[in-house]
């Protein structure tokens, strides 16, 4: 019953961090709509699940970590305008590239 009580608890804390912290962030559906498909407390160690929906970064072992969601959720809303930043670059002319030498 506990446990119970506890992932009741987990999941209001997950859509208050959905709502207050992530929806605000975003601002492409389809990325809020991945944030909502996928628990970030899958990738938070065992002990730290209520670290999960708290926007900050969360140490792992060997000093690795986490990133803050904020920080993943503008990172993805940015990814397709960066992806065609870069394929405009790809498609500059050679002349362009030949000025740089």
């Amino acid at each position: 019953m506990e446990t119970e009580g506890r992932y009741q608890t987990l999941e209001a804390q997950r859509a208050v961090f959905l709502e207050k912290i992530i929806r605000p962030i975003v601002r492409k559906e389809h990325v809020y709509k991945a944030f909502k498909e996928v628990d970030r407390r899958q990738f938070v160690p065992q002990g730290k699940e209520e670290d999960a929906y708290k926007d900050k970064i969360i140490e792992l072992d060997e000093g690795s970590s986490i990133s803050s969601p904020s920080l993943v959720a503008q990172m993805i809303d940015h990814l397709k305008e960066i992806e065609a930043r870069l394929i405009q670059i790809t498609e500059l002319p050679d002349e362009f590239y030949n000025s740089l030498e």
